[in-house]
This record gives C-alpha cells, structure tokens and sequence, in this order.
C-alpha cells in the first residue's frame, strides 16, 4: 500500500517511478532505436539518449506536459486525490505549497488520464444513476440542478462512468463503446458499495462541479472504487492512464505554433531595387 513514507522524496526518484510506468518494457530512443539514456543533471525528467543525444522528456505528449510542478509535488497530490476522501484543490494547494488555481490545474490534469477510457465489459451489464446535491455559487440562495452520473457495471465489477442521465440513445452508444450486451439492466438500486463512494466524491467535497468538468470528476471517482475493489494502487493507476493519455485537457495550455518571421533582408533588398525604378 502507497503511503507517504513511500513516495519519492527527489526528482531523480519521482522520474524514474514515472519511467517505469509509461514504458513497462523499457524507454527506447524513437530516432535511433537505443535502450540506454541518460539524465540530465539540472533536469531529471528529460531522458538523454547515450547513442544520438536525442532528449524526451517523460511527460511530453501527456496531460502533465508544460507542467513546471517538481514531480515530487505531482505524486503527493496524485497520492492526495486517490484517497478514500478526496480532497479540494483549496486543501490540495495548501498540502503541496501551490496556489489554488496551480492546484486545480494540476488535479484535472490527473484525472484527465480516466476519461478516454478504452475498458470492455462483459455482455450482461448492468446500469445505475448516483445522484448528488450542487452547491449553489457563494452568497446566492437558489435550487441548483442535481449531479449525476451514470456507472455501467459488469458481473467482474468492472466499471466505466458517465455524466449525466443519457437518454435511450445515448445509453444504447454508451453501452456499445464498452461492452457487446444487447440490453441493460437496470437495477432498482444501485447497490450500497458502489453508491457510497461515489455519492461521497459528488456529495461532500466536489459540490460545485460544472458539466464541462463532471466527466473528470466522475472518471477518477469510479476509477477509485474499481482500484479498492480489485486491490489496485489507486495512485499508480491514475499516474498510468494520465501519461497513457496523449490529450491536454486544456486546449489553451497546448503548445502554441511559433509564428514565422519575417525576412527584413528580403524586404529591404526588394524595396532597394523598386525605389531606383519608381
């Protein structure tokens, strides 16, 4: 069991941990082919290739790249997310040292790794809705739409989550991306050890959840039980699908085209040569 004796207390061991996770099999240089790398002194993350020097970082193409968090400080907020009780970025920025919004960042980064899930069902599924209270914005007094999320289940307990009460339509194209069933079934409650969990997440901590980011809030909450119930690290299955994730949940953080120069020579030199004509 990870706890926080265990967690990486440099960089150099954070990045190898990270190593380890997004290549199983071992790095291989993706110019010359070559196994052995080195690191760079000032940046343990970026991995030198010892044959053509070709440099990768071990969060390029993931969620957690352009992020400037020391990685010590990524794993102690995975670790804080993937509790039994989660946590808010308010609290999670005081327990890593960052600002809120850092803190909010870095966890929607985190969970970003479980909403492009690819995981397959077994053909008699079963489906349930956890609904939970929002709270309102602060100072206004007003009824808020409830939260809901859809869990779809197996007999292996294997789980996906969905925001959200799909219609029939939306149900049956859910059920056809994770599973081969014909028709669900419906259970006229959702049994206790999946409810609670979730219905705590939603309910207690993240209240204020807005639709655009429901489905991260949802993926990491069943991906939470599905890891207790299978005995699981929670916290290295979510560092495993955030670097399996080639998406940025943020579009305005992703690498922006360098705009072209323009060439003064070129510009000067034509101008040169139309002013003794004019």
């Amino acid at each position: 069991m990870t706890t926080d004796d265990t967690l990486p207390k440099t960089e150099m061991e954070a990045a190898a941990a990270l190593i380890a996770l997004r290549w199983p099999d071992g790095w291989n240089c993706p110019d010359c082919g070559n196994s052995k790398f080195s690191h760079l002194t000032t940046r343990p993350r970026v991995l030198a290739c010892t044959r053509c020097n070709h440099r990768q970082s071990v969060t390029a193409n993931t969620p957690l790249e352009r992020c400037r968090l020391p990685l010590v400080k990524v794993f102690k907020a995975a670790r804080l997310l993937t509790r039994k009780q989660s946590i808010s970025a308010r609290k999670l920025a005081e327990a890593i040292g960052v600002c809120t919004e850092t803190a909010w960042s870095l966890g929607h980064r985190l969970r970003a790794g479980h909403v492009a899930e690819s995981l397959q069902l077994g053909p008699q599924v079963q489906m349930g809705t956890v609904i939970g209270k929002r709270r309102p914005p602060f100072g206004k007094k007003k009824d808020m739409p409830f939260l809901a999320i859809t869990i779809l289940w197996d007999q292996q307990e294997r789980m996906v989550a969905l925001p959200g009460r799909p219609d029939s339509q939306g149900a049956r194209r859910f059920i056809d991306r994770h599973s081969s069933a014909e028709i669900p079934f419906f259970p006229e409650r959702v049994p206790l050890w999946l409810m609670m969990p979730v219905k705590d997440i939603i309910d207690r901590v993240h209240r204020s959840v807005s639709d655009r980011w429901l489905p991260f809030y949802a993926g990491a909450a069943v991906a939470w039980v599905r890891a207790a119930r299978s005995g699981t690290q929670a916290m290295e299955a979510m560092l495993g699908a955030t670097l399996a994730r080639t998406t940025h949940p943020f579009r305005r953080l992703r690498p922006r085209p360098v705009a072209e120069w323009p060439n003064y020579k070129d510009w000067r030199y034509s101008r040169t040569q139309i002013a003794p004509s004019q």
